[in-house]
């Protein structure tokens, strides 16, 4: 576990797909839920089985997903490289959620 948060960065998809979901089914839940789920990715703690953790493959290879609701899957991206200077290291890279249909 991490003693500092890392720094939450978005990509213009994912805001995107987090207004979409504010309007949509789980409009009154998503942000705490979600809250939660960013709260631990940050820290580097582990997520509950229930989220189904998991890295990806392919073209998503640096990539991992989990599940804020059964039907509703967010990607991320923690980088890991250890090259000196990498600013990148202290980031939580969140980069779409949908459902996994239309993300994969």
């Amino acid at each position: 576990m991490r003693k500092t948060a890392r720094e939450i960065v978005v990509t213009k998809k994912f805001t995107k797909d987090l207004e979409r979901e504010l309007k949509g089914k789980h409009a009154k839940t998503i942000e705490d839920d979600l809250d939660g789920i960013l709260g631990q990715l940050s820290m580097d703690v582990a997520l509950p089985e229930a989220n189904k953790d998991h890295p990806l493959s392919g073209d998503w290879s640096s990539f991992r997903d989990c599940h804020v609701y059964p039907d509703l899957v967010l990607i991320y991206q923690k980088p890991v490289d250890k090259v000196k200077g990498n600013k990148d290291l202290n980031t939580l890279h969140l980069v779409r959620m949908d459902s996994h249909s239309n993300l994969f």
